[in-house]
């Protein structure tokens, strides 16, 4: 669980990855790299590990970094991933 005074935010499993917006009441699962947004919040688009917002996806289905140039490509429904760096790894050392 996550709190914010006396309010709990998010209930369930929490990924390493993902971006609530201000007020966000997360009632289920979410996905790494998600941005959930509103109340209750919904899966409004993807985030990168850098926090930068994946926006338009290219003929291929690759969404890019602004920040890393890093891609991701949904692998399926709900399951992006990072195709330039491991998952398990962390940004730095």
């Amino acid at each position: 669980m996550i709190f914010h005074g006396n309010r709990i935010l998010f209930i369930g499993a929490h990924p390493d990855d993902i971006e609530l917006g201000a007020g966000a009441l997360i009632r289920s699962d979410v996905p790494d790299y998600a941005l959930m947004l509103g109340v209750p919040a919904i899966q409004k688009g993807w985030m990168s590990r850098h926090g930068s917002h994946l926006k338009s996806r290219d003929k291929n289905g690759i969404m890019y970094c602004s920040e890393s140039g890093w891609r991701y490509r949904e692998i399926e429904p709900g399951l992006l991933r990072c195709l330039d760096w491991p998952e398990d790894s962390p940004l730095s050392n």
